[in-house]
């Protein structure tokens, strides 16, 4: 997950300029906020902390799986993982055809 997401923040230099600074700290939120114990977060910063910043999915969810011996999860932990590579892989794609369209020259002949 930390893979996929981070593929994805460092992504967003094929659209945006000069994104490296935004793209670290995206990283750097995920890791200071698995951190946290998660009782700390309630409502939207739950929701944030799930889908935009994985940080839930790093360290949450599999302490949870842990501690409460609940391993018939670990299929949907694993699918989640998944499915945050497979988001990263798809908007570095994205962004690379986007570069690739960009550079194209012709030739006077």
């Amino acid at each position: 997950m930390f893979t996929g997401a981070s593929l994805a923040f460092y992504s967003l230099a094929f659209w945006l300029r000069h994104t490296e600074a935004l793209s670290r700290q995206a990283l750097e939120f995920t890791i200071l906020f698995s951190l946290y114990p998660e009782s700390l977060f309630v409502g939207a910063e739950r929701i944030l902390l799930f889908s935009v910043l994985p940080a839930g999915f790093i360290s949450y969810v599999p302490v949870h799986l842990l501690r409460d011996g609940k391993l018939g999860e670990l299929p949907l932990l694993l699918a989640a993982a998944l499915g945050f590579v497979c988001l990263g892989v798809w908007v570095f794609e994205r962004g690379l055809r986007r570069y690739a369209s960009g550079s194209r020259f012709s030739v006077w002949g």
